[in-house]
């Protein structure tokens, strides 16, 4: 599995917007279509994630791009990520670092659940479900996929 991704382009203008209110990106898409600029932003916050907390988001951000970029035809979608996501890149995994997901080794059919835990040298440690043992790394090459439970 692929685990690199290059940041969207608009992050640098976006991030420091949405960790002042807290919440992390977990994924930015953008794109221009027509003259259209449509933007994809899922975001994290281990509190929870409201409607009203999108919302909230949704304004701050779009005031922030239609000022930066003098354009007035966006289209911007907010959202939380959801239960069951699988992860796509490693540092989007590090933004769920601590909560429970299940793992499929390249290795075999079966799934390794456990608790993500830290990122170091391009590999991924996934720790025992509550402290029953030592943790495994796991390099990129080594994983097909990973779920949030």
């Amino acid at each position: 599995m692929d685990f690199a991704a290059p940041r969207d382009e608009l992050y640098p203008l976006i991030e420091p917007v949405t960790s002042a209110l807290g919440h992390r990106i977990v994924e930015l898409k953008s794109r221009t279509r027509d003259g259209r600029l449509k933007i994809s932003l899922v975001l994290f916050n281990p509190r929870g994630l409201g409607v009203n907390d999108c919302a909230g988001v949704y304004r701050t951000v779009l005031a922030r791009i239609e000022a930066a970029l003098a354009c007035r035809d966006v289209a911007l979608e907010v959202c939380s990520p959801g239960l069951g996501r699988s992860l796509k890149t490693l540092e989007e995994a590090a933004v769920f670092a601590g909560l429970p997901v299940r793992v499929l080794t390249a290795a075999g059919p079966t799934w390794l659940s456990g608790r993500l835990g830290a990122l170091g040298e391009g590999a991924l440690e996934l720790l025992p479900p509550e402290g029953e043992g030592e943790g495994i790394k796991l390099s990129p090459e080594d994983i097909k996929k990973i779920e949030l439970l």
